[in-house]
Order: C-alpha cells, then structure tokens, then sequence
C-alpha cells in the first residue's frame, strides 16, 4: 500500500499575542455575557491587524492552495492555518477533482460543535484563545476523526494562547485503512523560555499523542499497522552554532530525536530529503520570509523541523518505508511560507515484503517542475 503526503506549515497566522490582549480589553468595557458569540468572535480573530495586510495572506492563500493542488499528493497535513484566508483556501479546495474529504481544524471546536468522531483534551472557549491551526485534507474517504488539544503547553510562550493539538484521520485509502496524525507541537520562543523547557513540554507533547493513538487505534478499532504521524514538530535535527547566525553545526541532536522515537513506540522520524537537493524545512538562508520570521542572529538559520514518519504500534503486522523531499516555493514576495513543504511517499508492506524504492515521489517531483517550467516558458514568450 502506497500514498502521497504532503506536510506544510502555510504560515496563516494571527496575532495570537496582540488579538488576545485585545480580546481582554473589549471584554472590559461590555456588561453582558458573551458566551453565545464566543466561537464567532474566535473565528473573527484570525482576521485581526497584522503586518501582513488580509488581502496579501489572501493572495498567497490562494497560491498555496494552487501549490498543492499542482503536486496532488493523496493528503495533506496543513499546520499554521488559523486564518479565514487559510479556511477559504481549502475550503475552495473541497471538491470532487480535489480533496472532497477534509477534517474540522483542531481547536476551533470544544466539547460540542463540528464534525468530529471524538474530541479529549484541554480544549478551551475563552475569548485569549485561538484555534490550533492543523487540519487534515485527503482524497480518501475520512472514516473517522478524533481531536486532542494538548494539557501540555509552555505557559510563557504563544502557544498558550492557541488550543495546539493533534489531529487523528481514519481512512479508506484503495488498499486498505490508513490512520495518520497531523499536529503541531510547542514552539521554541526565547529568551521568554529556555529551548530546553520548551523542548520538554513537545516530549511531553508527544506521550499525549502515543496514549491517545493507543486507546484510539490499538484498542477501539483493534488495528495492527502502524500510525502515520506528520507535521510541524520543532525538533531541530541539527545542532546550530550561535555565534555564526546559528548555522547548522553538522552535528545532529540525536539525543532529543532518540528519545522523540522511543516516546512514540519506538518509531520514527524521517527527515532526509533523498529526493531532492534541499535539505532543510527551515531554511534563512534561501528563504527571506523564514530569514525575517528568525530574526536577527539567525541569518544563517537551517534545519529541519518538520517530519513525516509512524507511531509504533505493539501488535502492527505491517511495516513502514518512507521516502520523502523538502520542496521550494520561491522567495521573497514569491515564497508561500517561512517553512518548506515535506512531501513523501509512504509505503506500508507486510512484514517480510520489499518496500517500494521512492518511485512515485520522483515521478511527482518531475512532473510538477515540468508543468513549472512550462509556464514560465509561456509568459516569457
């Protein structure tokens, strides 16, 4: 069994910070409950001032939803959607020639709403949060979805402003049942917290999702393959040297990747990008909205956050290859996104079978640059 994913941090945010303190303010000044119009004023946060102006998100909303169509992988992990330019793009995007199948965003709905199997976690309503920004498109029917919005969350970061969490798909691929996690863990934010307190609460993060899965998967549904996992983690592969803009040492933080795997059941996380030349989801260096968003010390900033890999299951009778490339979307005023997007081919095979060769991937990559170039050779004629 093969399927194409794409993991994708789109960088749609809001002001979590500004809009909450903002939140706060107007609730000051009103003498009535407003718990009636609390989901409508959390959807309207994401439209609230940013240096970003709406109509600029909206255009490269737009393009991004182009980009993913133009590659047409089987699914998508989307993180960092939190706005309505964000839910308009796949919202545009649920059709029957594209991803008909699509997953509410975690966090946006507590305790009752939407469109979910299950909901756990910390979920919360209050006006100083904002939805958790992961959802999940397929071309596959989605059997079932569950949502988890972490207990676990540094309190002197961003994060605690946003309901974060992970998002779990059952679905009908062809070939059999697939299950994936899509999800976005707590972010580094310094000096407000040191990276290894942060790192910890994504360790912590992490045990969620395993115990989540186990009861959601192994026990509920008595399924035995392996659990895809994908999306934006913020555990640096590398480590960086500070003193020259935080470029990659070329050492590798094998330690927190280690224990990262073993808390998923002793998975594991790909990240080498044998399909193409790039070699970073993170990337200052070539990428001037990622140069930006780092600031400054971090010129020279590269490394990979985001991965695709599985959640190991006890029982699972089938195991897992996973090829995958870190993609270019342009620069400057052309770039969709401080991160680039991850695209893999994932194979589940029984145990003793032979595991494609990355094949399809290749063949996707080529295909999609050829298109690319096709155009550009028609605006320039």
């Amino acid at each position: 069994m093969t399927i194409t994913l794409m993991s994708f941090n789109i960088e749609q945010l809001p002001s979590i910070v500004h809009e909450s303190a903002m939140a706060k303010e107007a609730l000051g000044r009103i003498p009535f409950d407003l718990t009636g119009i609390t989901s409508l004023i959390r959807q309207r946060l994401g439209s609230i001032a940013l240096p970003e102006p709406p109509e600029v998100r909206q255009r490269r909303a737009r393009r991004t939803g182009r980009y993913i169509c133009d590659h047409a992988p089987d699914v998508v992990v989307l993180s960092e959607a939190f706005n309505e330019q964000a839910w308009q793009m796949f919202g545009d995007m649920k059709n029957p020639e594209q991803y008909p199948y699509q997953t509410d965003v975690v966090g946006f709905h507590c305790g009752s709403g939407g469109n979910w199997t299950s909901m756990e976690g910390s979920c919360s309503n209050d006006l100083d949060k904002v939805n958790g920004g992961v959802v999940i498109l397929s071309k596959f029917p989605i059997e079932e979805s569950h949502q988890l919005v972490f207990h676990s969350v540094h309190g002197d970061t961003a994060d605690t402003h946003a309901n974060k969490g992970a998002v779990l798909a059952k679905m009908a691929t062809r070939d059999g049942i697939v299950w994936l996690v899509g999800t976005h863990l707590q972010a580094d934010q310094t000096p407000d917290a040191t990276t290894q307190a942060t790192q910890d609460v994504r360790f912590d993060q992490l045990r969620e999702i395993t115990a989540w899965v186990s009861r959601k998967v192994g026990e509920v549904s008595g399924e035995t393959a392996p659990v895809i996992i994908a999306g934006d983690l913020n555990f640096e592969k590398y480590r960086t040297i500070p003193t020259d803009g935080h470029a990659p040492s070329g050492m590798e933080n094998e330690g927190a990747l280690r224990e990262a795997e073993r808390i998923l059941g002793d998975g594991q996380l790909c990240s080498d990008g044998v399909k193409s030349p790039r070699r970073y989801s993170y990337d200052a260096v070539e990428n001037s909205r990622a140069r930006a968003n780092a600031g400054k010390g971090f010129e020279k900033y590269q490394n990979i956050l985001d991965y695709v890999g599985w959640i190991g299951m006890p029982s699972a009778d089938r195991n897992v290859s996973i090829d995958l490339a870190y993609l270019s979307t342009g620069d400057g005023a052309e770039s969709l996104s401080d991160h680039q997007p991850v695209l893999a081919e994932v194979n589940l095979y029984t145990k003793g079978g032979n595991p494609r060769t990355g094949d399809i991937l290749a063949d996707m990559i080529r295909q999609f640059e050829r298109a690319r170039d096709e155009q550009q050779r028609r605006r320039n004629s």
